[in-house]
């Protein structure tokens, strides 16, 4: 979970999604239905552009929380979409809700999974908290919105600037 810091946001930060917490020069949000049915073409394009297949790309995801110290796990449906075999579990503390969260971090996914589950999302279907990120950009994807955040802002400008066209 440590590689999303760089981002300057949090995960476990249930007050705001990662698009509230990032500064607004570096972050980017396109409305989920812009992907319907005919235009899926545009979302795999705009993932691959953001994945590249030959670097490390992580998923990050809320996968369950501990009450009474009995961990409780969410039914994600990830792994219908993404190959899960090297993950990390961290578990973390909220004050607000007084319980501990575990966030799961998935090392190799790939941008056809990302691309995959994506598409179900944006239709409408069982979303997780999750995000997907590499070494530039971060995407957090729910059934309303794409959100998109940048490192560098020169990066965010090449993303808008590919999707306004």
């Amino acid at each position: 979970m440590k590689q999303i810091e760089k981002f300057n946001v949090r995960l476990d930060n249930f007050e705001q999604t990662p698009f509230y917490q990032a500064d607004g020069n570096l972050r980017f949000r396109i409305e989920s239905g812009f992907y319907g049915h005919k235009n899926w073409k545009y979302l795999k394009k705009l993932i691959y552009k953001l994945f590249d297949k030959n670097e490390q790309i992580y998923a990050s995801f809320l996968s369950g929380g501990i009450v009474n110290e009995k961990r409780i796990y969410s039914k994600t449906g990830l792994g219908k979409y993404i190959k899960i075999v090297n993950w990390k579990e961290d578990v973390v503390y909220n004050r607000d809700s007084n319980m501990h969260f575990v966030i799961t971090t998935i090392q190799n996914v790939q941008p056809e999974e990302i691309y995959k589950y994506s598409r179900t999302v944006t239709t409408g279907h069982k979303e997780a908290y999750t995000v997907f990120y590499n070494e530039t950009y971060l995407m957090y994807i729910s059934n309303d919105v794409i959100d998109i955040i940048g490192k560098e802002e020169s990066s965010i400008r090449e993303i808008k600037k590919q999707v306004i066209s």
